[in-house]
């Protein structure tokens, strides 16, 4: 019998069989969570008269056997006691008047009693038939009871305590609640459950049993004859108590506190689990058993894992600093494993393809490097340390220079800078940076991973918050290729490599609270990507097994097991259409919509403006405009790019054919304009509240969002990808029409100066500016409600 909570007021209780098969459950219950459960003794036999046989209820299952079962008592969270009729689901209340949360109750084999435990240490034992209290007794605050249990002829009532520290005990008591016997400490925790086994003890055993049997604690010291016991406390550790003796024997322990530690083993079915609560445990995820456990104890909070490429050591790192680096089979620490020269929390660690080094991050935003060593005494020696971000480190990985077998070390950070060290050269306490490259402008970068080898030009894919792909070249830094993302609630908090026979590639990732999956090569296709709900309480870490037929991810206490399905993705994607269609679908409208038909007249309107607008010749439609037509085009269909965005768009198409053909490319087709417009453009469009964001920040504390028009002028000149004075005042010219109707360069020159524009510039300029007006007056936007 399992007792449920739904977050709710209706509790429930659900009847499996050994298999875990539901057999029949009772409820709701309109009373809160159901806190315990507990049987009556007298059992009900199918032997019975046949008015009450019919009266059984029938199992929920195809072939409707009788569902024989004991009237059983429920507790709930709202300190409520009731007793379920088996063969009905007619609840019947019979109690509600502890002060505390009623935690622990259980029935009397024999006769018609119930005893009641709660969190103030208040214990009753009462007579459920006549509703009258048989004997109370009051053990004070500080003094939880947290689980009850009679044994089997109902002689004992063992009840488990908790005083708030690490001790947790069972003492027993008789009918008349006087202490017979007790034991603990268990040093395990508050005492959550206690379970007798089936077989009891007899007195009549042989007389060297009986010597051996322990006496009661009373003047009398009578042979106190109990079964063993089983308990499970706080800290998810079960212990079987023998009952003649104090040596508790843990028989398992699980996680009680969040995990955030994952790796799997690169050779074996192997998953390694660290937790808060110190406890590391190796997990065979095929056959499902416990393969080996080490407990560091309370207060070694384990935050981050890694195996080695050959999976003969695993790095654990904890929330104080310190790096082990175990043994991956005995789980016990190498010969100078142990490093302590961080001070903050260990956010990842990464083993290099040689096994040769290691490298952590922290929270302190720095970097530690270590090195496999030939001493005998000492396998691992320290390299050094470098804080070369100024913002948290999101990654940190290894690589292989090209041509060659030197490994690569290489950190991303929110401050969006791709740092690389040059670990050969880097001395004891002295790691060396080799080179600091920016790779965002606005958006933040959290995650990146080596793009698989499917172009001849070697890449590094990084996930940013404005739900992008980036490719970088893996020798120059440089973005190459920015592509649409998964959309899917919140931005990707972090990808892995997929690999796969016959040269199948995919990308795994989390975002938020989701799993995804997206096919290899990327091209922004929106179908080409999956996602489920992982975790509803957020998810924190995801890893796949060596040959990607599983993946693992990790939220809260709760590690879960996926397998990966590759077919359902190429179905999915093969129904969202081929060429431009799932493109179409991106935009407005879609194919046969307003921005489509906007896109396409711009497209030749930017044919005729390369042939010049003016003329009277003969014009020549084509199929290409001039990649310098792109940024009018973006602008003409709102997307205003920056001068990096449009520097990346243009050499995205320019070098796309350089690595197959030595050349390069100077014009573009429609068709790769609407994937290149799909994928650059801001997946939530133009989002106002960074300009006003902008605005509160330019202004400072005191300046409620409002800034002197000479400041703003300046800062747009001088600050960021700062515009010339004469350029200046032709955009704003623009802006407020002050041209007329004046289109090219030359027709506006004549119809204003320079110095004419700047003069009325100050005239139609307020002296002082804020978001409004700007949004309003000068972009021109409409009216909108701004929200984040």
């Amino acid at each position: 019998a399992v007792g449920f909570y739904d977050g709710s007021k209706d509790g429930a209780v659900r009847f499996y069989d050994s298999q875990l098969r539901v057999k029949n459950w009772y409820g709701t219950f309109d009373s809160g969570c159901v806190d315990s459960i507990s049987f009556a003794c007298k059992e009900k036999q199918v032997s019975e008269p046949d008015s009450d046989v019919k009266a059984i209820p029938a199992q929920s299952t195809l072939t409707a056997e009788p569902f024989i079962v004991t009237d059983f008592t429920i507790s709930t969270g709202e300190s409520i006691i009731c007793h379920v009729p088996a063969r009905t689901n007619q609840v019947k209340k019979l109690l509600q008047e502890h002060d505390d949360a009623v935690k622990a109750i259980d029935t009397h084999p024999i006769n018609n009693y119930i005893a009641l435990g709660s969190y103030c240490g208040l214990l009753k034992i009462w007579d459920y038939v006549e509703k009258t209290e048989i004997k109370s007794r009051a053990f004070g605050l500080g003094n939880e009871i947290t689980a009850m249990n009679y044994d089997k002829v109902g002689e004992f009532l063992a009840v488990g305590f908790y005083d708030g520290s690490k001790d947790g005990a069972v003492r027993f008591y008789d009918s008349q609640l006087r202490v017979k016997n007790w034991y603990g400490t268990f040093d395990s925790g508050c005492v959550d459950s206690i379970s007798f086994a089936c077989k009891e003890k007899q007195v009549s055993e042989p007389d060297s049993d009986v010597k051996a049997i322990p006496a009661q604690s009373t003047l009398t010291a009578e042979p106190f004859i109990v079964t063993d016991f089983t308990i499970s406390t706080g800290e998810s550790i079960i212990c079987h108590v023998p009952a003649r003796t104090n040596q508790v024997k843990k028989l398992l322990q699980e996680h009680d506190d969040a995990v955030k530690a994952i790796d799997t083993h690169p050779i074996n079915n192997y998953i390694a689990l660290g937790s808060y609560c110190g406890l590391l445990k190796i997990w065979d995820y095929v056959e499902k058993t416990e393969i080996k456990s080490r407990a560091f104890g309370l207060g070694n909070e384990i935050t981050a894992m890694n195996y080695d490429k050959v999976g003969e050591f695993l790095a654990v790192g904890f929330y104080d600093g310190t790096i082990l680096i175990l043994d991956s089979v005995t789980l016990e620490t190498t010969p100078g494993g142990e490093f302590s020269h961080a001070k903050a929390l260990i956010t990842q660690l990464a083993f290099s393809h040689d096994s040769i080094f290691l490298a952590a991050t922290d929270l302190d935003d720095t970097t530690t490097l270590i090195k496999r060593t030939s001493d005998s005494d000492h396998d691992w020696s320290y390299i050094g340390r470098n804080k070369a971000h100024y913002k948290s480190i999101v990654n940190i990985i290894f690589g292989i220079a090209l041509d060659s077998n030197v490994p690569r070390l290489l950190t991303l950070g929110m401050d969006r800078n791709l740092v690389e060290y040059d670990i050969l050269n880097s001395t004891e306490d002295n790691l060396i940076v080799m080179s600091t490259d920016k790779i965002e402008q606005s958006a933040t970068p959290v995650s990146c991973a080596w793009y698989p080898p499917i172009n001849k030009e070697h890449f590094l894919l990084v996930a940013n918050s404005e739900y992008k792909y980036k490719l970088l070249n893996a020798t120059t830094k440089r973005c190459r290729k920015t592509l649409l993302g998964p959309t899917h609630g919140s931005h990707i908090q972090k990808i892995v490599n997929l690999a796969y026979p016959e040269d199948k590639h995919y990308i795994a990732f989390i975002t938020e609270d989701k799993i995804g999956m997206t096919a290899l090569p990327l091209d922004g296709n929106p179908h080409n990507t999956t996602a489920l709900l992982a975790h509803c309480d957020g998810a924190s870490n995801i890893v796949a097994c060596p040959r990607s037929r599983f993946l693992f991810t990790v939220g809260g206490k709760v590690c879960r097991m996926w397998e990966v399905k590759p077919e359902v993705l190429h179905a999915t994607a093969a129904l969202g259409g081929a060429g431009l269609t799932p493109f179409y679908q991106l935009l407005e409208g879609g194919e046969d919509g307003p921005l489509a038909k906007e896109m396409e007249e711009y497209f030749y309107y930017s044919q005729m403006r390369s042939q010049s607008v003016a003329t009277t010749d003969h014009r020549k439609v084509g199929q290409h405009v001039l990649l310098e037509e792109v940024p009018n085009i973006m602008r003409a269909l709102g997307f205003y790019p920056t001068e990096l965005q449009v520097q990346d768009m243009i050499n995205e198409v320019k070098f796309s054919q350089y690595v197959e053909t030595g050349k390069t490319v100077s014009e573009i087709d429609l068709e790769t304009l609407i994937k290149l417009y799909c994928n650059h453009r801001p997946v939530f469009g133009l989002p106002l509240f960074k300009v006003y964001d902008a605005f509160e920040t330019l202004a400072g504390a005191d300046g409620e969002g409002r800034i002197d028009r000479g400041l703003l002028l300046s800062l747009l000149q001088n600050k960021g990808e700062h515009i010339s004075e004469p350029e200046l005042a032709e955009y704003l010219a623009s802006l407020l029409e002050l041209y007329g109707g004046a289109t090219n360069k030359e027709d506006k020159m004549a119809a204003v100066s320079p110095a004419e524009a700047a003069s009325t510039l100050e005239r139609v300029l307020p002296e002082v500016i804020d978001a409004d007006m700007f949004t309003g007056h000068v972009l021109g936007f409409m009216p909108a409600t701004v929200t984040e």
